[in-house]
């Protein structure tokens, strides 16, 4: 089964290559980040942040490739350069909840808790249903050493896991 998954992944990715092998126009952008979503998933993160490049360079009002871009560059702890994209992200679309998310996870790395703690806060805003959301925002917390805080964002997270 995973042989046969990985073949199609592959056979997937020789098509998007070679449909975009021609001169590219803006309609191409969501191929690109198709095929930069592809690589992303099969950890190939420094090819995805490529890919999302050269969508980003076709359609650069794409919040959503900002964000998949964002989210590589933050798995290559390349965290300025991730921070840039989310900010771009909700810059262009305030209400992407996972920009917030991925934000804060910048601030985290970055050993700045506060700013990390208010960017959980507003995606739980955004999306009060994503446990994630919770648990992030409850290790800044404890980074911060609030931890009655962050107890309680752990039981919101352990509630919302299970429903």
């Amino acid at each position: 089964q995973i042989h046969i998954q990985a073949d199609e992944i592959n056979k997937a990715i020789a098509l998007y290559e070679l449909a975009l092998s021609q001169p590219a126009s803006e309609e191409d952008a969501d191929l690109l980040s198709d095929l930069g979503y592809l690589y992303h998933q099969m950890g190939k993160l420094k090819r995805a942040v490529e890919v999302y490049g050269r969508s980003l360079q076709l359609y650069p009002q794409s919040a959503t490739t900002l964000l998949l871009r964002g989210m590589a560059l933050l798995n290559l702890k390349r965290n300025q350069a991730a921070l840039r994209d989310f900010n771009e992200a909700i810059r262009l679309s305030p209400y992407l909840d996972n920009a917030y998310w991925g934000r804060g996870q910048v601030f985290i790395a970055l050993e700045d808790y506060s700013w990390a703690v208010a960017s959980f806060t507003r995606a739980i805003e955004l999306n009060p249903d994503e446990p994630e959301y919770y648990e992030s925002r409850a290790k800044g917390f404890r980074a911060m050493g609030k931890i009655s805080e962050a107890n309680v964002d752990l039981q919101a997270f352990e509630k919302r896991s299970t429903l």
